[in-house]
């Protein structure tokens, strides 16, 4: 396609647009089968991470919009959609800015957990939805990887369906549930992130067998619905399900999801020997799987690696070092930054990639003197930083971008960070502007208190909804608390928009479903780091999955 072909794309009319879209979901990468007839929602952790603006979608190639499935479905759900959406209700005005609770609509027990220590807050679930704006009771469903507190008594995986309080009784509802590990009576746990297929059939994730001393092992499940409970779990197997597993190391895994690059039809995952793992093929395949390898720092934890497949270029950090990878069947290293601390876990997020500016921001709870943000290109060189307060012992997870830097290409909008203010470590909200697609790192815009307590933040999450509003969810161990800011924040002393609790020790990652002005429609849905209360409802004091509606939308 020509460079004047490729500026064309930024102008055509909607409707070409949304075909041009379909093209994802009409074409065949390879290894991934005819994609589904419709334009689905596919969201994981890596959609969150992965930061493409509309500068992106313009500048792409036809080429480039079926390199990676994320690039156009980013684009879609910020344009096409959202005009839907507003169209849909004209007269509808955004959430105003009162103090209010957001609606819980469920909280589901996820059974015999191991609480030996809190879920990872980078652990999101994975939804597949059959369209951006219409829920779906028996087609939209969430998966949750669990931290099975047994062995084969408990499942480790699941997904519900029949998501919305809308939807027949019972919502939601156990769409599947299966073990996957051994029987050696310890227990096998889903730490991190699964991802999905592009048709939602398969899921990816990995297995922790650390506590048996079995290390990690990749698995990518072929679920059928109907199949197993929480508490009476299925073995994939039976009935058309299937699983393949391969253990692709020795050590375990405490924190790193594995990233799908759909079009090479490769994942890729750390683990605890500080290896950077590569493993194909990945999804629609019935045979077993190719493992490389190379070391980043021996016996490291590795953060989850973060890939723009348009540049060929992979981000990880050990916990105090950044490291930016390509990969062409091996892994080459295009260059490292050291962040200027002893602090061997400072970094434990995964980098948030600014695609437009072909940048990378690394979130760490120690440098030289404060907190930090860490700005690198994409060979990990040409670093910018900005203190967010004071060096912590609690984790600084991803920040995320206003709706505004997405729409302007990276030149302009804000960067939301929960940094630590004061000398309690008490969190506070830092919004760094762009001026230009210039960060603008010296001193952050303003600095809003998110609680009187210490604890730690989830990675925030920032979403438009179908009433126009962006809108930022994070979760805070401290008040067990998820909060719901509406964007722009005008001043530091503003206050969150609403809450939700109690959900001990907050939340982990939080992944949100469509863009309509439709209630029920859109949510937030995530797992909370601690047994719950909240879980009460179900007879239990257990880990809840929780689903909370997007605003005050009834």
């Amino acid at each position: 396609m020509s460079s004047g072909h490729a500026k064309w794309v930024g102008f055509i009319p909607v409707a070409v647009v949304l075909a041009a879209g379909i093209i994802l979901v009409t074409a065949q990468a390879p290894g991934q089968g005819a994609m589904p007839p419709r334009f689905p929602i596919v969201r994981d952790w890596s959609h969150r991470y992965l930061a493409y603006g509309n500068a992106s979608f313009r500048a792409a190639t036809l080429s480039q919009l079926q390199r990676d499935p994320r690039l156009a479905a980013a684009w879609v759900q910020r344009n096409v959609i959202g005009a839907l959406a507003s169209a849909s209700a004209p007269g509808r005005q955004p959430w105003r800015r009162d103090s209010v609770t957001l609606k819980r609509d469920w909280a589901v027990s996820l059974g015999d957990v191991d609480t030996s220590s809190p879920v990872p807050k980078e652990h999101f679930p994975a939804m597949w939805g059959a369209s951006f704006t219409n829920p779906d009771c028996a087609n939209d469903f969430v998966v949750f990887g669990i931290r099975a507190g047994s062995a084969t008594g408990q499942a480790n995986i699941v997904a519900f369906n029949n998501l919305y309080t809308t939807c027949s009784a019972p919502v939601p509802k156990t769409m599947w549930a299966y073990y996957v590990g051994d029987d050696d009576n310890t227990p096998d746990v889903v730490r991190t992130s699964p991802v999905l297929s592009l048709d939602g059939k398969e899921v990816a994730f990995v297995e922790n067998r650390n506590k048996g001393n079995g290390g990690a092992y990749f698995h990518v499940l072929k679920w059928v619905a109907g199949q197993g409970t929480i508490g009476i779990p299925a073995t994939p197997g039976p009935g058309g399900s299937s699983v393949r597993s391969v253990q692709y190391s020795t050590a375990g895994n405490q924190r790193s999801s594995p990233f799908v690059d759909y079009w090479n039809n490769v994942a890729f995952v750390g683990a605890d020997d500080g290896k950077l793992y590569a493993i194909w093929p990945v999804f629609n395949n019935s045979g077993g799987f190719n493992v490389a390898s190379t070391v980043v720092n021996s016996n490291r934890y590795l953060t989850s690696p973060v890939m723009d497949p348009g540049a060929n270029r992979i981000f990880v950090s050990d916990g105090n070092t950044l490291y930016c990878y390509s990969y062409g069947g091996s892994f080459s290293l295009a260059g490292s930054y050291s962040i200027g601390t002893t602090d061997t876990e400072a970094v434990q997020d995964a980098a948030l990639v600014d695609v437009d500016r072909q940048r990378v921001f690394w979130f760490a709870r120690q440098g030289s003197s404060s907190a930090l943000v860490i700005e690198t290109d994409y060979s990990c060189r040409n670093v910018t930083t900005a203190s967010i307060g004071q060096n912590s012992t609690t984790v600084i997870r991803a920040g995320a971008f206003d709706d505004t830097h997405y729409s302007s290409g990276g030149a302009s909008g804000n960067l939301y960070v929960c940094g630590k203010r004061g000398s309690s470590e008490h969190p506070a909200l830092y919004m760094f502007p762009f001026s230009n697609g210039v960060w603008q790192n010296n001193s952050p815009t303003t600095s809003n208190k998110i609680a009187n307590a210490a604890g730690e933040c989830s990675p925030l999450t920032t979403f438009k909804g179908g009433d126009n509003q962006d809108r930022l969810f994070l979760g805070f161990s401290g008040t067990n608390q998820v909060q719901m800011w509406n964007i722009p924040i005008s001043g530091s002393s503003d206050a969150p928009d609403a809450t939700a609790g109690l959900y001990n020790g907050g939340s982990a990652g939080i992944i949100v479903d469509n863009r309509s002005s439709t209630a029920e429609a859109s949510n937030i849905y995530f797992q909370t780091a601690l047994a719950s209360s909240a879980c009460a409802e179900n007879g239990t004091n257990k880990v809840c999955a929780v689903k909370l509606t997007q605003s005050g939308l009834q």
